[in-house]
This record gives C-alpha cells, structure tokens and sequence, in this order.
C-alpha cells in the first residue's frame, strides 16, 4: 500500500489526467461505438477552425478529454503516460499540469490559426482541415515529448528533436490530416517552450553550417522524402495527401515504382551523409525530374504548393554542392559495367529460351522480330504491348524480365554508393611506423598501433602518424599522433581533411589532455571516458593495510615455489609439454592451471573430473605457439585451451604448464 501511495503521489497529474481521460470516455460510451460528427455533443466539445470561428473557445480544453473510439486511441495514451510520468518526475507537478493544458490549448490554437491562414492560398488540402474538427490529448502528448528534451543530455536531445522533427514531417507530408499538422506544431511548441517552463532560456544550438554540417542537413532532406514516397507507396491512392504526385499502380495496391525509389533514396540518404558525390548526382537528379514533372502535370494553384517544397530541396542540394566530394573510382565503374553486362547476356539467354518455350501461349505467337522488341522495352521499363499473354505463367515470364533488370541496377547503384575508398596500403607503413614510436612516445596504447588491422596514416612531411582502424563511417584512431609534440596541430588538421576526403567521421581513442585542450579548435568534441592508473616500479613496496591482499597472494605464490617468467614470442615453442588439471603422481600435491580456476584440489579424481567439466575439447598436441596465442596443454587429461600471455609457472612437482 505504501508503494502504490507513493507512486500515486509522485505521479499524481499523470494518474489524474488519465483517470478522467477514461471517466469521460466510458460514460459517452466511446468503448462501443463510434463518436463522430453526427452526435450532437461532438461539436460542443471538439475542437479546430469552426469552433473557434463560431465562438466555442472552451473546446481548446474540452476538446482532449474525448475521443471517437477509445481503443483505436490506446497507442496515444501509451505515448502520453510515458512521456508525461517522465516530464513530472523530472519536472513537477505544477509544471506538467502547465504543459499539458497549456500546451494542448496553445496547440490547438496554432493549428486553427495555421488553416485559417493557409486558405486563401486555394491550396486543395487546407480544404477539408478547415472544416475539420478533432478530439483527443494528442496534442498534449507531442508537446510534452518535445518539453521532455529539455530536459536531456546535449546528445541524447538533439538525437530525439531529430527523429521526432522527422517522424511528424513525414507524416504530415505524407497524410496532411488535421491531426498531423497538429502534432507537428504540437512538438515544435514542446521543443522551444520547455526551457522556459523550467525558469531559463533556451541553449544556443553550437551548429556550424561547415561541410559536415552541410551533409547531415541534405542527407536529413532526401530521408525525408525518401520516408513520404514510401509511406505513399504502400498507402491507398484515396488516402488525401499534400502533394498530390500521380500514382501509377493500382488505387489499392503497393506502388512497386515508389517503392523502389523511396528505397533508392534512403539509400543515396546515407551515402549524402558520408559525402558521396555520385548519391548527390541522384538525388538532384531525381528532384529535377520530380520539379518538371509537378510543373508539367499539376493545376496552377497545386503546383505552386508543390514546387515551394521540392524546388526547395533542390535548392538545398544545390546550395551545398562543394561539400560532397568523395568521388567513385573508375575501377569501381568499370567492374560495375562488367557485371550489368553479364547480367544482361544472362537474361537474353533467360528470354531466349522463354519465348521459345512459351511462343504459344500468347495472343499471337511469338516472333523472334516480337520478342526481341518485347525484350529491349521491358529493359527499358516500358510496355510496348507487342505480345498478350493468354497464361499467368506468360505474364509472370514478361514481368520477370523488367524485375530482373531493375534489382539488378538498384544493387549495382548501391553498391556505386558504398565503393570503398580505403587508400592503398603502403609496404614499408609498418616499419616507418615503428621506427617514429622508438623516438616519440603517444599514449599508454602506443603498443596496439603495432596491431594486425591498424592502417597507418602519415602527414605530409612524413613526421607525424596516426593508427586508425575503418568501423563503418568512422576512422577510430588509437592514442596521440606519433610525431614531435610541435607538429601535433598541424598533422590532426591533415587527418581531418584526409577523412573528410574520404567521407569518413575522425574519432581519437585514449587520447591524452594536450589532445583534447585542441579538439575545440579543430571543431572536434572531447568527452572523458576512462583515466589511466599508472604505477611507477621504480621505488614500489606493498607496505600499509591497502596492500595487505597483495603481500598475502605474494608470500603464498613463494611458499609454493611458483615464479613468474616473460619469453619472447618467437622463444615460446621451446617450453617443455605441460601439465593442466593431470593426476599427480602418488605422494605429489595437486594443483590445477589457473585456467581450471581453482587453488587447490583435495583429490587426483576430483581435480581431473572438475578441470574437464571447463571445457570437453579432447587434447591436443604439447604447447606450442601458433598465431591465435598461446595454449595450455593437460597431457594425459581431458582439458586444452588457449590462455592470454606466455608466462610459465613451475609447482614443486617439477611439472609446469604456460599461461
């Protein structure tokens, strides 16, 4: 009882809001039947553009506490208890009750006012939400989520505004409903008003319009569309929409065409984001071709609705040409050729002997004159209506041809898009990089840059090198760079533009504090994630009770005659074949590898049976050493594995095993 008192009193505005939400809604018996505009009470509550001209100003608030049907709405009032118990935990009572009534009115409000500015215009979809009306705390719901970032880590806030912003302009350009506009301006509210709700201004968003930035902002454009025209690809053609592209699939089919393209530019998208100039050439293409199409097709007064919005992006495309540099090498199109050619010679083969096979099964048979101009259309993507097929094996054949052809252009389009662009890899890289770590010193990992994997980047005098390891769109470098402090500068400046040539995101592993004190300059970021602890040997002794651990585990380690020892790599095949786990022979002590985990064993059998229950590998051949590490070996037992490091240990025994 306690608890459920105390989660009623931290979330009490939540609770109530929801609890009345529910009163009212099953009272007007919205849980088995539908409340629409025919009811007399629907537009005594509802809110939007008529009520608010006709003077029902209290349907700003009535408005979110009723609804058409209450289970359709259950994914709503999810995303309201959600996002409000966490604005009112972190945010208070007061404040939430603030922001969802306030924000729910003022959302309300904004809207009506939007439509009622947007019909003069004679744009066809400010038509039916001017005469609309809405019910229903969604409002409240997209204005807490959006206050809710005010309230979040710098990283974990623009993340969320970001997808949020994006989600609620898709669906508005998409469906252009009453209710979307409404969410949109719902968000946008939470987002600009919830630092001041909290008792300060609004943090100055440190974006610098740079080359990156430039990336993300068109990559972030194209997603957008790309997201609308596949939504309009799957949704039925009577749906209203915004922008009103002619479809040309069935009024309740799935559009293979948009589908196809959405995908395509969801694609080019991220390929825009690492800055590939061929996923630009794309894109402004298509947005081109979309402009003349709207300016060719539509009625005066859509098309100038249409032509702001995507000459606008092609604006932007074209605005921030200079910043996608990352160019395709010719090899990657040369062997793009090559295999749209074999794709080709197979699908003439593949029709070949389709229309041989089914010459009869069409209208009129088959000629070869018929099906070569068949072929060359269907590759093409048109339909020149010179056979008919009379079976739904002839018709699946004719439509298998264009499929073909199309998968095979979009996978090689991106595969265009995502070419590597490693550089080549210098033979002599290694050795130079191991001679500049002899004399200058990185960071406590300057070890790992010796590593299988790591591909050593050298600035231009030659002085200065980094490792770096390709993950993705990131080149994850380790430690300082391996040069003169004084060229330090200079050589992160040239790995930046070395990056930025190749489409990459630089990121600096383990870095020191010099490093970071420069990042801001570089417009680079620093975050503290680990510190090192280093203990200097040199004058070190366990005395004092925060040692006692070690003195104890050291003076046990000399009581039973166990030593440590360090062999060089190439010197570990000449350790004798051990012993891990084996039975002992009679009068010996048993003692196990550290492998097998355990100090000590009371008994030969129970040691051998408990080391083989670690692993059930079968043994091996005596230790050597092979490139995957070094192993211990149980000769005589039933236990082998690989161990970390290639120290060896002696028992009194006489027997040894390595670790």
């Amino acid at each position: 009882m306690r608890r459920a008192a105390r989660f009623v009193s931290r979330y009490r505005v939540t609770l109530a809001m929801l609890l009345a939400f529910l009163v009212v809604n099953v009272v007007n018996g919205a849980l088995v039947r539908y409340f629409e505009a025919d009811d007399a009470l629907y537009g005594e509550v509802a809110y939007g553009l008529p009520s608010l001209l006709e003077g029902r100003w209290w349907t700003l608030l009535t408005g979110m506490f009723f609804v058409s049907n209450l289970w359709i709405y259950i994914p709503i009032l999810l995303q309201y208890g959600i996002t409000s118990a966490l604005y009112e935990r972190r945010a208070g009572h007061v404040r939430t009750l603030l922001v969802t009534l306030g924000g729910q009115a003022l959302g309300a409000l904004l809207t009506s006012l939007s439509v009622l500015a947007l019909l003069p215009t004679g744009w066809h979809w400010a038509e039916d939400p001017g005469s609309d009306l809405d019910t229903g705390m969604s409002i409240a719901a997209f204005v807490l989520l959006g206050a809710l970032t005010a309230l979040m880590q710098p990283v974990w806030r623009r993340r969320v505004r970001v997808l949020g912003w994006t989600l609620v302009v898709v669906l508005f350009l998409d469906s252009a409903q009453l209710w979307d506009l409404e969410h949109l301006i719902g968000f946008t509210l939470g987002v600009f008003a919830g630092p001041f709700v909290l008792g300060r201004m609004p943090q100055r968003p440190g974006v610098r319009l740079g080359p990156r930035t430039q990336r993300v902002v068109a990559a972030t454009i194209v997603a957008i569309v790309g997201l609308e025209t596949i939504i309009e690809g799957f949704l039925p053609a009577g749906l209203p929409q915004l922008f009103t592209i002619e479809r040309t699939g069935a009024p309740s089919g799935i559009d293979l065409t948009l589908v196809v393209i959405a995908l395509l530019l969801l694609f080019a998208a991220d390929a825009l984001r690492r800055g590939r100039r061929l996923a630009w050439v794309f894109a402004t293409a298509f947005l081109a071709l979309g402009v003349f199409a709207i300016a060719v097709i539509e009625t005066r007064a859509q098309r100038v609705a249409d032509l702001v919005v995507f000459g606008g992006v092609l604006l932007v495309l074209l605005t921030t040409a200079r910043a996608f540099t990352v160019r395709t090498r010719h090899r990657a199109f040369r062997r793009t050729l090559a295999r749209l050619g074999w794709v080709l010679l197979v699908l003439v083969c593949y029709a070949a002997a389709g229309f041989w096979a089914l010459q009869d099964e069409f209208r009129v048979p088959a000629t070869p004159a018929t099906a070569l101009g068949e072929f060359l259309a269907r590759l093409l993507f048109v339909d020149p209506h010179l056979l008919h097929p009379t079976s739904h094996l002839a018709r699946l054949f004719l439509h298998s041809i264009g499929l073909v052809w199309v998968a095979a252009l979009v996978v090689s389009l991106v595969r265009l898009f995502y070419s590597s662009r490693r550089p080549p890899l210098d033979p002599d890289a290694a050795g130079r990089l191991r001679e500049l770590l002899r004399h200058h010193e990185s960071s406590t990992v300057q070890w790992m840059l010796t590593w299988r994997g790591i591909t050593p980047w050298f600035s231009a005098d030659g002085e200065t090198a980094i490792g770096y390891r390709l993950v993705g769109s990131v080149a994850l470098a380790l430690g300082d760079p391996v040069g003169p402090p004084g060229r330090r500068m200079a050589a992160l400046r040239e790995f930046d533009a070395f990056c930025f040539a190749n489409g990459w995101i630089p990121c600096l592993f383990s870095a020191g504090e010099e490093t970071a004190s420069d990042a801001p300059s570089l417009g680079w970021k620093s975050v503290e994630i680990a510190e090192d602890s280093i203990v200097e040997l040199p004058g070190l002794a366990f005395t004092g009770k925060p040692w006692n651990d070690v003195r104890t585990a050291l003076n046990r380690a000399e009581r039973e005659e166990v030593v440590y020892a360090e062999t060089r790599w190439a010197d570990a095949a000449r350790w004798s074949p051990t012993s891990c786990g084996s039975s002992p022979a009679a009068g010996s002590t048993t003692r196990r590898s550290p492998r097998c985990g355990s100090r000590s064993a009371p008994s030969p059998r129970r040691t051998t049976r408990r080391c083989a229950s670690r692993s059930r590998r079968t043994p091996t051949a005596p230790f050597r050493a092979s490139p995957r590490g070094c192993r211990c070996i149980a000769t005589g037992s039933r236990w082998a594995g690989p161990s970390t490091s290639c120290g060896a240990a002696t028992t009194p025994s006489g027997r040894s095993w390595s670790s």
